[in-house]
């Protein structure tokens, strides 16, 4: 860059997220820039002092520095990380072409949001430790550490009034310490963590590490992939009643992203409503006060499918949800389900239910791998929607806060 007399203002990436622009983490500015007016100009009250800007001050800086003149490029054009990409469809290279970065590029960073929190749910961060460790010299320990003390940021000691037990789903590596980070909300002594993990995780050695650091005492289970989410949870369901694990509530979640929809992260963040601190005491207190709350969840994500002028659930899964309403003997007239299968459920109502129907049994009947219901129903998706009916047969109702 320095044989370039012709560049003013030069980074290593460039991005079209939100107009063109050099990407600040790293920024080269000449002396002729540093000694302009219009470098003055942006950091004594200029445009980047607007607080409706601060999210682009990238693009305004860019913006401003070429409108007075000055030339600015990327080390790493855009164009030679992704030839074929129209610019109008760019993403940020640090987030989305990562692995190119470093594999091509001997890419010298890692955009530390991209392991700790993933928004737009990057599922190949799985890579980050073989790919430095393949292309680079960089000691990934420090990486490790830097996870370790994020979950630490995140860790805080509560006090419940009823003995917990979290029934935790974990499958996709791209997010799971974001998640961790979630459900760290509700460890408690009064808590036990129950968790089922995919066969990935269960065999990544730093991840259980940081599993077992951060969630101690914690019972880990790991089974293949039958019944996705449900699945899990019917495993960690079987653990909490032969463990005998004094429970009065149960957290039923998973590490929801939906990866098939473009509205996955907004559906989660939704769902985990249930565990922050703000709401945590209001689902205590309702479970307390309402003898009759069986299952827990956010108000917005209840349910009904059910159209009772032809007795049909309006959604593929209808044959199966009436086979196993007919299987279980579920009387009820109340169809609201908890929909995202993330939820609060009195442990007693659950216990009672499986003791007669034992949860691995149950396990067998679902889906091998990936199932989806756009098309055809599942046993596996029946059983999002069994839950609250079969709260609802033992007298106990589905409520939203």
């Amino acid at each position: 860059m320095k044989s370039r007399p012709d560049v003013d203002f030069w980074s290593l990436t460039e991005s079209y997220e939100g107009g063109w622009h050099l990407q600040t983490y790293f920024l080269c500015l000449s002396k002729k820039v540093l000694n302009s007016g219009a470098l003055k100009y942006i950091f004594n009250g200029g445009e980047l002092n607007n607080p409706q800007i601060s999210e682009s001050s990238d693009v305004e800086l860019t913006k401003i520095l070429s409108a007075a003149g000055f030339k600015g490029m990327a080390f790493i054009p855009y164009s030679e990380l992704n030839p074929n990409l129209e610019q109008s469809n760019a993403n940020n290279p640090v987030r989305f072409l990562w692995d190119r970065l470093i594999e091509q590029f001997d890419f010298p960073f890692v955009k530390k949001e991209l392991l700790l929190d993933n928004p737009e749910n990057i599922q190949n961060t799985d890579k980050v430790f073989a790919l430095i460790q393949q292309c680079s010299s960089y000691p990934i320990e420090n990486i490790k550490q830097s996870i370790s003390d994020y979950l630490f940021l995140h860790d805080s000691q509560k006090t419940f009034p009823n003995k917990i037990s979290v029934l935790c789903h974990l499958y996709y590596p791209g997010s799971v310490y974001y998640f961790l980070t979630r459900i760290s909300a509700v460890k408690s002594p009064q808590t036990q963590f129950i968790f089922n993990l995919s066969s990935f995780l269960y065999y990544n050695e730093f991840f259980c590490e940081m599993l077992m650091k951060h969630f101690p005492g914690s019972v880990v289970l790991y089974t293949p992939n039958q019944g996705r989410d449900i699945g899990g949870k019917l495993a960690a369901f079987d653990a909490l009643l032969k463990s005998g694990i004094p429970s009065d509530y149960s957290l039923v979640i998973h590490d929801k992203l939906s990866p098939h929809s473009p509205t996955g992260i907004a559906w989660r963040n939704k769902l985990l409503k249930m565990i922050d601190p703000d709401v945590l005491p209001k689902v205590f207190r309702t479970f307390n006060e309402d003898k009759k709350a069986g299952i827990i969840t956010t108000r917005e994500l209840i349910k009904n499918e059910f159209d009772p002028s032809t007795k049909t659930f309006m959604c593929t899964s209808n044959p199966n949800l009436w086979n196993y309403i007919e299987k279980y003997n579920l009387t009820t007239s109340d169809y609201n389900f908890a929909a995202g299968t993330i939820f609060w459920i009195r442990t007693e109502v659950a216990r009672n239910f499986f003791l007669s129907h034992p949860p691995l049994s149950i396990r067998k009947e679902l889906e091998k791998g990936n199932s989806l219901d756009f098309f055809k129903g599942t046993n596996t998706h029946a059983w999002e929607r069994l839950f609250s009916f079969i709260v609802h047969a033992q007298g106990f109702k589905t409520i939203g806060i």
